[in-house]
């Protein structure tokens, strides 16, 4: 029997230039000698940047419009309505009441067949790979470094 833990991908990460080159297609590459004297003229009689851009431009520190100054407590409390439609629960916890609700809902529940082959299919051919780190389900390997199984905890 084949241990699967210790199955290692063969598939090469990407190198640090592949991915360089994908996000910029210039890298790699260089300006010719007439190229970057044109670009020099160019950037010598382009007029200096007015004091309105070079404002708009800069936005960290003293530059920022910002900077130093609060929300008063009138602003503060319209951002705090704005933000109060957002139903994502996420980090909030749940009362006794709502966890007994759910808990109603779903207690005795029987799913139907159609249910649990929607389920299934969903999942089927995927395995769980795992580079030391972290664990991920995937129908094929994730690169390279990846072994077959989870972490164990």
């Amino acid at each position: 029997m084949i241990d699967l833990r210790n199955f290692v991908c063969d598939e090469p990460d990407p190198s640090p230039s592949e991915i360089i080159e994908h996000r910029n297609p210039f890298a790699g590459k260089t300006h010719t000698e007439e190229t970057r004297r044109r670009m020099s003229i160019s950037a010598k009689n382009r007029p200096p940047m007015s004091e309105e851009n070079r404002r708009k431009n800069a936005r960290f520190g003293e530059a920022n419009g910002f900077y130093g100054k609060t929300h008063s407590e009138e602003t503060r409390k319209k951002m705090s309505v704005a933000k109060k439609g957002n139903k994502n629960t996420l980090g909030n916890k749940r009362t006794q009441e709502q966890i007994e609700k759910l808990r109603q809902k779903i207690t005795g529940r029987k799913q139907s067949a159609e249910e649990i082959e929607k389920r299934r299919q969903k999942i089927k051919g995927r395995k769980w790979w795992n580079n030391g780190q972290t664990s991920k389900m995937s129908v094929e390997c994730p690169g390279n470094g990846w072994i077959l199984g989870r972490i164990p905890k």
